[in-house]
């Protein structure tokens, strides 16, 4: 026997002609609305340091990255910089299936490393992925790593989060049913 529960907001009718909830009503309604099938999905501050690592290398060295996804052709574009690496960096990979807190053996694509003594420097890839490799990108189960000669398993690790649809507008009616209850 499955056992569904509704929740009930009560809003006044007073509450529902104020500008304030109209003009938060339309936001939750856009943010809500289903995204077209094409569509391209860019995400900017994937911070990557030693504490995101599986397991934590307690390395101070840091990176951010910044990755465009076009989901119609499945290209992948990632910009990115690192620096304060504790040796000399060996490669740099997009990981994935993996949770935050796991890892995965499985290699995505491969990252273009320049710098200068390569304890800094910067990093990119553009490539099409398949439809596999799209959708654990778009399920946030994908991480950035950069391997060193100091931390060969990983020295600096970033899981990628992918906004979902709508979820800004789920969050926001879940303040206005929260701020209506304590009135």
């Amino acid at each position: 026997m499955v056992n569904i529960r509704l929740l009930r907001v009560n809003l006044s009718r007073k509450t529902m002609q104020t500008p304030t909830f109209r003009i938060f009503l339309a936001s939750a309604v856009l943010c809500c609305a289903s995204h077209s099938k094409a569509e391209i999905v860019t995400i900017n501050n994937i911070v990557l340091d030693g504490f995101q690592t599986v397991p934590p290398t307690g390395s101070l060295a840091t990176g951010l990255a910044s990755m465009t996804i076009d989901t119609e052709t499945r290209d992948v574009t990632i910009l990115g910089e690192f620096s304060g690496l504790e040796d000399d960096v060996l490669f740099g990979h997009l990981h994935g299936p993996a949770i935050p807190g796991r890892p995965s053996n499985l290699v995505i694509l491969s990252l273009l490393i320049e710098g200068d003594f390569m304890r800094s420097g910067t990093f990119s890839a553009t490539q099409r992925v398949s439809p596999f490799q799209l959708n654990v990108i778009l399920d946030s189960r994908s991480y950035f790593n950069i391997h060193s000669l100091a931390h060969p398993d990983g020295e600096i690790r970033g899981q990628v989060f992918i906004p979902t649809p709508g979820g800004a507008g789920l969050l926001a009616l879940g303040g206005l049913v929260a701020a209506r209850r304590r009135r």
